[in-house]
């Protein structure tokens, strides 16, 4: 069984595994769910219509400080569970942007390149 990690590298940019949090009282990294292997995101908005999605995609464009059309939500647009791609950053840039240092599975001399999730 390969190893499991939130973050990994892809030609594209980087790939990062979230989980999001609708209906929150603050828009915010919230932190790392271990058991799903996942970086929380809280946002404000509801998840209906696309609009905890659009926040998401809002929050990570300035906390990573890249355009909106560079993160692309590209699984999981009806679920909590999400994989998004960071285009115009490597993983250890998103790493560090994010300021998620100490997070298993995203030690900047592991992330893994290319593959599957």
């Amino acid at each position: 069984m390969p190893e499991r990690h939130p973050l990994r590298e892809t030609d594209d940019g980087a790939i990062l595994k979230v989980f999001v949090k609708p209906n929150a009282k603050r828009t915010e990294l919230a932190g790392y769910d271990e058991w799903r292997d996942r970086v929380i995101f809280a946002v404000k908005a509801k998840a209906q219509e696309g609009e905890a999605n659009k926040m998401l995609i809002d929050l990570m464009s300035e906390l990573l400080n890249v355009r909106k059309r560079s993160i692309e939500i590209v699984s999981g647009k009806a679920s909590r569970e999400k994989s998004v791609l960071i285009r115009d950053l490597n993983a250890t840039e998103v790493k560090f942007s994010l300021g998620i240092r100490t997070i298993p599975g995203i030690d900047a001399d592991q992330i893994p390149t290319g593959g599957e999730e």
